[in-house]
């Protein structure tokens, strides 16, 4: 798990206009580095799980993941992925095959697509990325997912201090 500057902890000056980060594709997850997220939007018979080795958050406030959705028969759909929390929006980059072990094919214009609220298990996933409209650092990612929960508040600037309720 690579951890970033920007996330949680640094005052974004929104007047500013954004620009996105370069990227380069990680390899695909293995089994042993996945967690599974507890989602209610989709049905029984998936299982979804982000790769925590490779879960990061850029200088550009993206928080950028591989994303498995996993089939109750084992067949898995992987996505490389980019999600803006103040915007609501992500990105796929990438997809991976499980078929052919690190075969990754790029997405040639991964364009920014909106997150509706309870219809997309990415507004859920949110929950567990984002403090509000501010990326988690991916250790916080990683703890809201295992808690089963999102922590209150876990707010920390570091000009004033540690914000707890």
């Amino acid at each position: 798990m690579r951890g970033d500057m920007g996330a949680d902890n640094e005052f974004t000056d929104f007047s500013k206009p954004w620009k996105e980060s370069r990227i380069e594709v990680p390899p695909p997850p293995e089994d042993k580095d996945l967690l599974e997220i507890p989602v209610d939007v989709l049905s029984e018979e998936f299982t979804l799980y982000i790769d925590q080795r490779n879960l990061n958050v850029g200088e550009d406030n993206v928080v950028r993941y591989w994303l498995v959705l996993r089939t109750g028969r084992g067949a898995n759909n992987v996505f490389y992925e980019g999600l803006r929390c103040r915007q609501r929006e992500y990105k796929t980059y990438a997809y991976a095959s499980t078929t052919r072990k690190g075969k990754v094919r790029e997405v040639k214009k991964p364009r920014w697509q909106a997150i509706y609220t309870g219809k997309d298990f990415r507004g859920e996933m949110m929950e567990y990325l984002c403090n509000d409209v501010v990326p988690r650092t991916p250790e916080r990612i990683v703890a809201a997912i295992k808690g089963s929960g999102v922590p209150v508040s876990d707010f920390f600037a570091p000009s004033i201090g540690t914000f707890q309720r």
